[in-house]
Formats: structure tokens, C-alpha cells, sequence
């Protein structure tokens, strides 16, 4: 599987240290994405710190398999004592670090090590977060005054260890180590007492590392004592780095303004002591030089009473204060637990539920959301970026996909309504839920009704309350694959605790790449790309005859480096089917896709369309489930798009087609209208 080494290269150019502890669930994934750089002189270095799980065993069928792994068992001392026995034991010229539950892209290695010339002693990359697929990005830039680089390039906001490199001689020749006495802010530590032997540095804007920012952390809770010793040791590192670099007065301003994240840890510490006073008295000799400009800078903060109390020492007020915060605090947690609570569903609720609709209506009270001008139901305030900021994202997290698989992907509002429908019934509702409720946002929480607007709308056969509710338990095993959610449908809220979180955008911005510029569909520009729809014919014709008439932007459908499509199964409107059920329609849509030699795959085919996107990331490809407006990207365009929503009917031109006679089905014309013929 890999290119293995006879032995082992003691002058590897580079050492990549992994500490491990009970992550045999995403240890393959990391370590794999090492073994399979595009740059190959490095050795990875295990450091299985007691884990309790198969981690351990994992570890050593990698050192078994590759011989530029190397693992080290150890009793269980914490992550900083784990990567100090990476330190102890490295080899490479540079060092970098990577979490185990994280992975790199690829060109990780080979991207950065062309960066670092001799004259270079540490490199801090930009980074993806995994939960939402957006890349935090730092200004590029290099510079031999490091301590202007960390701030200048926002490098100061992200101090964790890894998504950098290290001079293995600066560490050792300085016996630089975590310190493993401390586990607040150690990683911080490390960075700032090795940017003082830092002649040279490079910042890049490259992502090329992912992080795992939220599943199997857990919550840390520090005392006040503690976050004050931390403060005070990097308040002495900062000191020399000052000494050493003079700053200019524009980044010795924004080291004192971005003191206030340190202040707010003393401030706001979730536990407290009993000597919580007299830290706050011995915190202030820190702060004398910066908490006037903290004030300054956070006028409108609402922070800035506890900053004014700080600054003119009014100690024993500013501890009661924070004890009032602390207990509002500690209120609105345990009414968000309550409204969160699960109530079941049954006929008492649900006569329950019915009643407060009733009197909703009677009363006829307006919500923002139904006063809203946005289009459709859409609600802007649950969408992470809207429009062209949203279609940025796209084409962003796109650009930034290495391996793994990928899915862009939306709700319909059918499957949506039976999905909601299922959940509620198997998991019970949220108080919190009720408005939605009142406000029809949910249109049925009952099982017996949803499966049938499914049936004929959706295409999901045999027509069944049974066969909904399969549905809606494969569709809710799906969703947890998808990275970037195009929404628009308020139903979506009551899944919120049950998806993963993902980047969410406005339909605009996925649907319309049109309307914007940089279209997020520029991207797919050399790709092999196979289409899943029932207007195949009329898209294959389309992309052949017409594709640089479409559009006035080119790049909204560039050139593939191949195209395949292939004709989605239709059984909406009732259609009879030579299939016993849609499952097993999905499985011969799934083997037909599996035939294709394809990097991306375009898919829209009503109630099929997640399902089919889901398989296609577990291919490790990259799907984009344009559900009912992939046929627009081609030029084919049915009655929605002229008579239904006329916004958008400005783009159609004497090139674009409707589809064939012989991709009409029977009773075609029921379906929302007919709008997709």
C-alpha cells in the first residue's frame, strides 16, 4: 500500500510527531494522510500516550507496514508529555505536529518544505475547520521580526502547536520542551519561547491542514489561580520578545488590545477560589500598561463594565459583579436545558400542540420571520454566509478539498417534513419547538400524513407509512455526511441536536452561481464529472451544443474534462416502477454512478438525490446534490422558471431548451406545478 523503507532513514528531512490516546476511531484517517504525501522524506512518530483503546495496536501495525513509523508506548502524562517524547526522539531536519482525530491534504509536506530555505526557521500555515469546512486564513507573509509576523498575519489568534514547523536544532540545541506542569495554554508557551531564537519566519495562507474542532473534546474548566499563572508566564515571554524585535507602535498596539482574551480568562473563570480577590488585585500589575487601550478598544463591548471596574480597582464590586454574571449565567443554561428537554409525542401532546396553533392563528401575532423579505422562508440569521459571501464559501471549501469525499447538499421540503416527522415521533420534541409549530413551520408531526405528500411529490414507493419512516431513517444517517448545506427551510431548526453542524448557506448562493462573481461552479473546470438526473439526454445536448452560449460568465459551466450522464430512475406523480421499492431503485442508481470513472458527480433526482450524494462521498468523491435546479446549470428550464419564480427567468436566452417530450412523465403536470417541465 505504501513505498516502504528498509530502514530506517536517521536524516529524514522532516519529523512528524503524533501524540495518541483512545483514538482508534480516527487514527487510520491520520496517519494515512501522512503515508500518502506527494513529498516522502519524513518519518512519523507515534507517541501512544496509555491509550486504553486499540489505538496502541493500531500504531504498531503501521510501524509493521512503513518503517518510516516509529511508536513509542507510555503511561498516560498528557498531550505535553507526549509530544516532549516526539521532541526527545526526532530525527528530521523540521518538525511539525499533528493531532491524531486531525489529517493533513496530500501536498501538506511538499507544499511548506518548498518554503523553507536555509535562512527560514519556523513556518504557521492557515488551516481548515472540519466541523464547517471553512479555512481560517492568516495573511501571507514573511518577515525576520517574528513577534510583527504573529500579529500582522493573525498567526497570535491560533497558537497551537501544530500546522507549523520547527528547526529540530533550535529545539534541542535550546532544550525547548512543553511544559508539562501546566495544561492551560502550554502549546502557547512552547511557540513564543521558540520565536526567541527565531531569526526568520514565513506565514502562509495555504490550508492544507484539517482540524477536528468538535467532536470527542471535552470541556476544561480552570480556576482563576490558573489562569493568572498562565497569563503571567506569557506576559514575560511577550516581554522579552518586545525587548528583543521593538515592535512598531501599530503592532505594539494590537499586543496590548488583544491582551484582553487573557484578561477575560482571569475575569470570566468558570470555578472559584477562595483567594479569587487577590488574584484580581496581583492581575492588575500585568495589565497596567494595556487596560487602558483594552478599554479603548471595546467601548461597545459587553465587557467594558468589567474592564472599567479592573482598571480603577474597584475589586470587591467588580467580584460581586461577576458573581451575578456567573449566576445569570448558570439561569440561562438551565432554561436553554429545559426548553431542550425531549417531550414525547402522543395524543396529548399533539391535542396540545394543536390547540396552541389554533390559538396562534386566532390571534394572528407576526413573527420577524413572516414579516421577512426574503425570498421564500428562508431565514437569513441560520445561514452562516448568504449570497456572494456564501457562494465565496463554496468555492472555497472546494478549492481546499483534498481527499476524503465531499457533499454540498439541501433538504426538500418533502423528505424534510417526513424526516422531521420520524425524529419527533422517535425522539420527542423541544418546548423551544412549539413556535415553530404554531407558526406551521412544521407542517405535520404525524407519520400517518407526511408519507404521502413522500410518495407522490418525492417518488419514495411503495406508498406506506412503513416505507416513510425507512426513509427518514436513511436520510438521517446521511445528512451526518454532508459539509455544506444549502438552506432554506425553517424545519431544519428541529434537527439542529441531530446533524452534525455543517457551513450553511442561502439558496442563492448555492443554486445560482450566476448571480455572483468567482461562481462557486468555476471549480469544476478539467474535472471528469458524471450527472444523475432524468433530463440526461437533454443535459448531455445542452453542455455539447450550447455550453459557452448559456451564460454570460463562462466560468458559471466551464469546460469538464469529461462529462457522463446518466439517467436518474422517476417514479414521482405515482409512477409504477420495475423496482419493489426505492431502496432498491437507489441501489441500481448507486452501481450505475460506481461504473463511471468520475471526481465529481452532479446529481438531482428528487427524494434519490441525498442518498445518492452520501454513497458518492463514501466513494471518497465529491458530490453536489443540485437537486431540482441542476437541470438550470445546463440551460434546460421548466415552468418554475418563468412563470413561478420570474426573478430568475432574465437568464434564460434563445439557447436554453425544455426537456425532451420523452423525459416528461405522466402527471408530470401535478407536481408542484409542473415546474421542472
Amino acid at each position: 500500500m505504501y513505498n516502504l523503507s528498509k530502514i530506517i532513514n536517521m536524516n529524514p528531512k522532516i519529523s512528524v510527531i503524533v501524540p495518541v490516546y483512545n483514538v482508534e476511531k480516527y487514527l487510520h484517517r491520520c496517519v494515512d494522510s501522512i503515508l500518502s504525501q506527494t513529498f516522502t522524506d519524513f518519518e512519523v512518530l507515534l507517541i501512544d500516550d496509555g491509550s486504553k483503546d486499540k489505538s496502541g495496536v493500531i500504531c504498531d501495525e503501521y510501524a509493521q507496514k512503513d518503517k518510516r513509523v516509529r511508536v513509542f508506548h507510555k503511561e498516560n502524562g498528557g498531550v505535553s508529555s507526549a509530544r516532549n517524547v516526539g521532541l526527545d526522539n526526532a530525527l528530521g531536519e523540521w518538525i511539525t505536529f499533528l493531532d491524531s482525530d486531525d489529517f493533513l491534504h496530500a501536498d501538506f509536506l511538499n507544499s511548506f518544505i518548498k518554503l523553507l530555505g536555509s535562512d527560514m526557521d519556523f513556518l504557521t500555515s492557515s488551516f481548515v475547520s472540519e466541523s464547517n469546512g471553512l479555512s481560517i486564513q492568516l495573511h501571507q507573509m514573511e518577515s525576520d521580526d517574528v513577534l510583527s509576523l504573529l500579529y500582522l498575519s493573525g498567526a497570535y489568534k491560533y497558537m497551537q502547536p501544530w500546522a507549523k514547523f520547527y528547526r529540530r536544532n533550535i529545539v534541542h540545541v535550546n532544550k525547548l520542551r512543553f511544559d508539562t506542569n501546566i495544561n492551560i495554554g502550554e502549546d502557547k508557551l512552547f511557540i513564543l519561547n521558540y520565536l526567541f531564537f527565531v531569526k526568520k519566519a514565513i506565514a502562509s495562507n495555504k490550508a492544507l491542514y484539517s482540524y477536528n474542532d468538535g467532536i470527542g473534546l471535552s470541556l476544561r474548566h480552570y480556576y482563576r489561580y490558573q489562569e493568572y499563572y498562565m497569563a503571567e508566564k506569557t506576559h514575560n515571554v511577550i516581554d522579552v520578545l518586545v525587548e528583543k524585535f521593538s515592535p512598531s507602535d501599530t503592532v505594539a498596539e494590537l499586543i496590548k488590545s488583544n491582551e484582553h482574551a487573557e484578561l477575560d480568562r482571569i475575569l470570566f473563570s468558570d470555578k472559584s477560589n477562595a483567594n479569587d480577590i487577590s488574584i484580581l488585585k496581583k492581575s492588575h500589575s500585568l495589565y497596567t500598561n494595556s487596560i487602558g487601550v483594552i478599554c479603548a478598544h471595546f467601548t461597545n463591548s459587553k465587557n467594558y463594565m468589567y474592564y472599567r471596574l479592573f482598571k480603577s480597582k474597584n475589586y470587591y464590586v467588580l467580584f460581586f459583579f461577576l458573581q451575578i454574571r456567573k449566576i445569570i449565567i448558570l439561569l440561562k443554561n438551565k432554561i436553554k436545558q429545559f426548553l431542550n428537554m425531549n417531550i414525547p409525542i402522543n395524543s396529548v401532546t399533539i391535542f396540545f400542540l394543536k390547540v396552541m396553533r389554533k390559538a396562534y392563528s386566532i390571534i394572528k401575532i407576526k413573527s420577524k420571520e413572516e414579516t421577512s423579505s426574503v425570498d421564500s422562508c428562508l431565514y437569513d440569521n441560520y445561514c452562516d454566509f448568504t449570497n456572494q459571501e456564501g457562494n465565496d464559501q463554496i468555492l472555497r471549501a472546494l478549492q481546499n478539498y483534498r481527499q476524503g469525499g465531499f457533499m454540498i447538499s439541501k433538504w426538500g421540503t418533502t423528505e424534510l417534513n417526513q424526516v422531521v416527522a420520524t425524529t419527533v415521533n422517535l425522539k420527542g420534541f423541544h418546548l423551544s419547538d412549539i413556535p415553530l409549530f404554531c407558526k406551521r413551520y412544521l407542517s405535520s408531526l404525524d407519520e400517518s400524513k407526511t408519507y404521502q405528500n413522500l410518495f407522490y411529490l418525492s417518488g419514495v414507493f411503495p406508498k406506506s407509512q412503513v416505507m416513510g419512516h425507512r426513509f427518514a431513517l436513511q436520510a438521517l444517517e446521511d445528512c451526518q455526511l454532508i459539509d455544506v448545506l444549502g438552506s432554506y427551510i425553517k424545519q431544519e431548526y428541529v434537527l439542529r441536536n441531530v446533524m452534525k453542524p455543517v457551513l450553511k448557506v442561502n439558496l442563492d448562493a448555492f443554486y445560482a452561481p450566476w448571480l455572483f462573481k468567482n461562481p462557486w461552479t468555476q471549480w469544476l473546470k478539467g474535472k471528469r464529472v458524471v450527472v444523475v438526473h432524468p433530463f440526461a439526454e437533454s443535459i448531455e445536448y445542452q453542455y455539447n451544443v450550447n455550453r459557452t452560449k448559456l451564460f454570460t460568465d463562462p466560468k458559471v459551466l466551464p469546460e469538464f474534462k469529461t462529462l457522463r450522464c446518466i439517467k436518474a430512475i422517476q417514479t414521482i406523480a405515482g409512477q409504477t416502477s420495475s423496482f419493489k421499492d426505492w431502496f432498491e431503485a437507489l441501489d441500481y442508481m448507486e452501481r450505475e454512478i460506481d461504473n463511471e470513472d468520475y471526481d465529481v458527480a452532479i446529481i438531482g433526482c428528487g427524494a434519490y438525490g441525498m442518498s445518492l450524494a452520501a454513497h458518492v462521498k463514501r466513494q471518497g468523491k465529491v458530490a453536489i446534490h443540485l437537486a431540482g435546479w441542476t437541470q438550470v446549470l445546463f440551460g434546460v428550464f421548466g415552468e418554475r422558471w418563468v412563470s413561478q419564480q420570474t426573478k430568475y427567468s432574465h437568464i434564460i436566452n434563445e439557447f436554453w431548451i425544455r426537456p425532451n417530450k420523452n423525459e416528461n412523465v405522466k402527471g408530470g403536470n401535478n407536481v408542484e406545478d409542473g415546474c421542472y417541465w
